[in-house]
């Protein structure tokens, strides 16, 4: 009877490599449920398209740190201000969004975007007829379903053929490429 050459015979390798694979493992489910609620936070708020992403510094001003070629078109760059960032509307697509932004020392200057979806399942969803938050949700499914799938297949290859190496290197690769 002839044996896999990817198996793993010692004890002491067999043992090492389960810990390994399990602690990796372990790690990715962690990391991976732990980025969910940024990813629902992500998909709620910024769900909308506004051409420029901004963050408010401790100083309590709001930096532009991303633009859009629609944005740049405009003249807005990355490091200018937005003075109204406090009285923005929450995001609605189809709905003018109006900053009034700042560079530098100049005079602020007024620009006006209109908002659309930033992802594409949460189009889909809006083009069926859905409102925006089941949109939203539907979004979130297609990130968490491969998440779902990766953990329990990883697990499941751990627990049945954990004496493999090769099996074991996949459950860490699936486990992985689900988050």
């Amino acid at each position: 009877m002839q044996t896999s050459t990817t198996r793993l015979e010692k004890p002491l390798y067999l043992w090492l490599a389960r810990m390994i694979t399990l602690g990796i493992i372990l790690a990715c489910i962690g990391i991976s449920a732990s980025r969910l609620p940024e990813i629902l936070d992500k998909q709620k708020h910024e769900g909308i398209v506004w051409d420029i992403y901004f963050e408010v510094n401790p100083n309590g001003e709001a930096i532009i740190g991303y633009v859009s070629p629609t944005a740049e078109q405009k003249g807005v760059a990355i490091g200018d201000k937005i003075l109204n960032y406090k009285d923005l509307p929450p995001g609605k697509i189809g709905t003018p969004v109006t900053f009034h932004i700042q560079r530098g020392s100049l005079p602020a200057r007024d620009i006006t975007f209109l908002p659309g979806p930033a992802n594409q399942v949460v189009f889909g969803g809006i083009q069926l007829g859905l409102s925006f938050d089941v949109s939203v949700i539907m979004a979130i499914l297609f990130v968490l379903i491969p998440l779902v799938i990766g953990v329990m297949g990883s697990m499941l290859l751990y627990r049945l053929r954990s004496n493999d190496w090769m099996t074991l290197l996949t459950a860490m690769v699936l486990a992985n490429g689900g988050g």
